[in-house]
């Protein structure tokens, strides 16, 4: 018998009169211990590093803050003092409900070349597509809201992606909503679009066309983004501030986080006239850096740009066609639209308003005291065209 035994942690019994052997030496269970317990603080230690890479994960997919961004939780509506917007919820089901998307279908609308051949694709239902929105404006008495190429860029991405689900924050008048819903009637099938705003501010839920296939959700979309998704497209034109932007951010990267698919994105009034001494500047009311992007417009950019699963399209982050910034982009999309027989008597040219009350207070409402004839002008010759696109 091994001295150690004895010396070290011999166990006596005496059963019988015979001495026994202990089962598990005690220099064994010294050494048990002390290993359980370097197993134990290794897996403490392994769950706070795992904790602070996901803090750092976070961080590094959340856009980086400006000097103008707001340090509170970014909602449609402002929190009450002292309250923040509660977190979008991610489907729990998205992992497994969204499609791959071909790369073709992904960076759709993301590049001059790709709308050239949507354009050539599509060009019957386009020309349609503007008569039949024309109509529904003017009997609605609406020429006001987004402007028709990049409507018309939204409707091509949304032809070629086939969504079920599409998601609009903001709904104004509801001119995009229009062009999106005849989108998703184009394609035929399930597809569906989910507005969401705090109001029906011109009371047009009633006048908006395809009725089946669109749901207007009424109050903070802070509590309720999250409640029809997983959405395979998702635009904004809403709340012109950071906070706002922020959020939307953060809550695009998570469902693209959960649902391990590409989500096609729009987000309007990102790019604004900004060369000094130029007529255009006059007309902006839109707060602006001095390189004509909007503050929210920053982080959109950012987030655009930010790493994450997949590929980017378009791999620098978006695309435009804003003439202010990207002028060859938007006369070479021009040229693609003349093409196929498309003109530019814009839907969106806010002349045609049939009731001048109404006009006016559209014009009021936009920031500027009265009827700036110069401005409309201006835009109807070169057209703002501030929305970006992207997938993520």
């Amino acid at each position: 018998r091994p001295r150690h035994w004895r010396s070290w942690g011999s166990m006596r019994a005496d059963l019988d009169g015979v001495q026994k052997r202990p089962l598990i030496p005690a220099s064994w269970v010294g050494v048990g211990v002390c290993v359980t317990i370097l197993v134990a603080l290794t897996a403490g230690l392994g769950a706070w590093t795992l904790s602070l890479a996901v803090a750092h994960d976070d961080e590094a997919h959340d856009p980086p803050a400006t000097a103008q961004m707001q340090p509170v939780a970014p909602a449609l509506t402002a929190p009450a003092a002292g309250q923040s917007a509660p977190l979008i919820p991610v489907s729990p089901s998205a992992a497994s409900s969204l499609p791959v998307l071909p790369p073709e279908v992904a960076s759709a609308g993301t590049s001059v070349e790709s709308l050239r051949a949507l354009y050539r694709e599509f060009a019957a239902d386009v020309r349609s597509l503007r008569a039949r929105v024309g109509a529904w404006a003017n009997e609605t008495d609406l020429h006001q809201g987004i402007h028709d190429l990049e409507a018309e860029i939204m409707y091509l991405r949304l032809r070629k992606l086939r969504p079920k689900r599409v998601a609009e924050f903001g709904f104004g008048q509801g001119l995009a909503t229009a062009y999106i819903l005849h989108a998703l009637e184009d394609n035929g099938g399930e597809g569906h679009l989910y507005t969401f705003d705090l109001k029906d501010q011109w009371g047009r839920k009633g006048k908006v066309p395809l009725q089946h296939r669109w749901t207007l959700t009424i109050g903070d979309a802070a509590r309720t983004m999250g409640k029809f998704s997983p959405y395979q497209y998702v635009h904004s034109d809403c709340e012109h501030s950071t906070a706002f932007a922020k959020h939307v951010a953060r809550w695009l990267q998570a469902q693209r986080r959960a649902e391990g698919a590409s989500i096609l994105c729009s987000f309007h009034d990102v790019y604004k006239w900004y060369e000094p001494g130029s007529p255009e500047v006059a007309c902006e009311h839109m707060k602006r850096s001095t390189t004509g992007i909007t503050p929210e417009g920053e982080v959109m950019l950012k987030a655009a740009r930010a790493p994450g699963k997949g590929a980017h399209h378009p791999p620098q982050g978006t695309f435009s066609v804003a003439p202010s910034h990207f002028p060859r982009e938007f006369a070479a999309v021009q040229e693609a639209r003349h093409g196929i027989g498309l003109d530019d008597n814009w839907v969106a040219d806010t002349r045609k308003y049939r009731d001048p009350k109404l006009f006016k207070k559209k014009w009021a409402k936009s920031g500027n005291a009265g009827v700036d004839t110069t401005c409309i002008e201006l835009n109807l010759r070169r057209p703002l065209n501030p929305t970006i696109f992207w997938a993520i």
